[in-house]
């Protein structure tokens, strides 16, 4: 029993450690949204002011299906 315990947790920490690296394979990435509406204003043309970018940090949406659906829909974030 002692012995099918250690082996459970073993293969639990060595899937976490592995999945932890491949799902952070992105995050070293600038992503960019093409065509950002450049106008002017306050201090300067194509100067954002209030982008909010953020993370869900869940594994079903990684950091690259966030920019696809962000490309798709970043004209309804500006008002």
């Amino acid at each position: 029993m002692k012995k099918t315990m250690k082996l459970c947790t073993s293969v639990f920490a060595t899937l976490l450690i592995l999945f932890s690296f491949v799902t952070s394979a992105f995050a070293d990435r600038v992503l960019l949204i093409p065509d950002l509406p450049k106008q002017p204003y306050r201090y300067g043309v194509g100067t954002y002011e209030g982008v909010v970018a953020h993370s869900t940090a869940t594994p079903e949406a990684p950091a690259i299906n966030i920019q696809k659906y962000e490309s798709r829909t970043w004209r309804n974030a500006f008002v």
